[in-house]
């Protein structure tokens, strides 16, 4: 999710029209026209304009952009299959995981002692592309369970 994805999504929660959301917040609407599009950028006195004019923090335009990355939806069974294919099973029955982003999450999550810094931080940066830093807890707390149960 982008932010003027964020944006327009809590616009349309309000019960906002573009053009209200334009008056309240000083803004000309194609300009936020073209924010909620994504075809344009946002300083942070426009965030904080458009933060105030819809009643909600700042942070919470922003952290709504960090809790979707992706349309990868983590149920209980997707993060218990998860957790068995980072541990090694087999590949997760649903989900769109990739064999490029299950090594980076055994990177991540299973690292060896010869795993080099630049090899971790390279499969974090693939993990976090993916995952918020919500999911990436979920999934770290899945992998433990997992290994807790296992002989």
């Amino acid at each position: 999710m982008q932010i003027g994805s964020s944006i327009q999504l809590q616009r349309i929660k309000k019960g906002l029209t573009q053009p209200r959301l334009a008056a309240l917040s000083g803004i000309a609407q194609a300009n936020l026209s073209n924010i909620e599009k994504g075809k344009r950028d946002l300083n942070l006195t426009t965030l904080k304009k458009i933060s105030y004019a819809l009643g909600v923090p700042a942070w919470e335009l922003v952290r709504s952009v960090e809790e979707a990355k992706t349309g990868i939806r983590l149920t209980r069974d997707g993060l218990e299959g998860l957790a068995k294919a980072i541990l090694g099973d087999k590949a997760p029955k649903t989900g769109p995981v990739s064999r490029e982003l299950l090594s980076a999450l055994r990177g991540v999550f299973l690292p060896r002692p010869d795993t080099s810094d630049k090899a971790l931080q390279t499969d974090w940066a693939e993990v976090s592309r993916f995952f918020s830093r919500k999911d990436i807890e979920a999934i770290r707390s899945r992998v433990n369970d997992e290994r807790t149960r296992r002989p």
